[in-house]
């Protein structure tokens, strides 16, 4: 995850958290040849708009247009939504990068209060044609 730390992002190797986000949201596993590599959670806000709360890939897995792939099919789940948004920490320049590949434009930024960094805005907005 991210800086090269063991463990990920708050909620990643808990049960409750994961048990609750399949509750609240959709939450997609992203396979590759039957195996699960990856994941993402989706929120659905109304109004045409999703906000993409989380996705990722194993790590042994990047690299391989699996996430462009999967961003790619999650965005086709909904074709309704004409507004996607997200947020990523502003250390994570690899997910900036991948997220602006994916045609998401940064809208701002974030400080998180008790957290020793912020969270970068990401907007995607699709047309209705």
């Amino acid at each position: 995850h991210g800086r090269g730390e063991r463990g990920g992002p708050p909620g990643y190797d808990s049960t409750d958290w994961q048990t609750r986000m399949m509750r609240e949201a959709a939450y997609y596993k992203i396979l590759d040849d039957e195996k699960i590599v990856g994941g993402a959670i989706i929120f659905d806000k109304g109004s045409d708009h999703i906000y993409l709360g989380r996705i990722y890939i194993d790590p042994d897995y990047q690299n391989r247009r699996i996430g462009a792939e999967a961003m790619r099919l999650i965005e086709a789940c909904y074709p309704a939504a004409r507004r996607w948004t997200l947020e990523t920490p502003q250390w994570a320049l690899r997910n900036q990068h991948f997220y602006e590949r994916q045609g998401y434009i940064k809208v701002g930024e974030q400080w998180l209060e008790g957290e020793d960094h912020g969270d970068v805005l990401y907007e995607k907005l699709l047309s209705s044609e």
